[in-house]
């Protein structure tokens, strides 16, 4: 089909994305509370628990718009430039 595709190098690429994206998250979260707290103490597994739970989030997000686009296919141009529109006009 694609002979130069690699299709496992491209499932990697979205998995460390996908895991790095969860660990800014968390990692974000993370100082904002050390910022505005003095006592703040966080340990090793509760932060990997956060970053999991940031990692699930948008494991769902980006599988409902995986979802919606091989179903609708084109039609996801014209939902995507409808929202453009009416974040521009608010």
């Amino acid at each position: 089909m694609y002979p130069h595709f690699h299709f496992r190098a491209l499932g990697i690429s979205a998995a460390v994305s996908l895991v790095s994206l969860g660990w800014a998250m968390a990692s974000y979260s993370h100082a904002l509370r050390q910022a505005h707290r003095d006592d703040y103490r966080v340990h090793w597994d509760s932060m990997l628990l956060h970053t999991l739970w940031h990692l699930a989030l948008i494991a769902a997000r980006v599988s409902a718009i995986v979802a919606f686009t091989s179903t609708y296919k084109g039609w996801i141009f014209v939902i995507i430039g409808e929202c453009h529109r009416k974040i521009e006009e608010s």
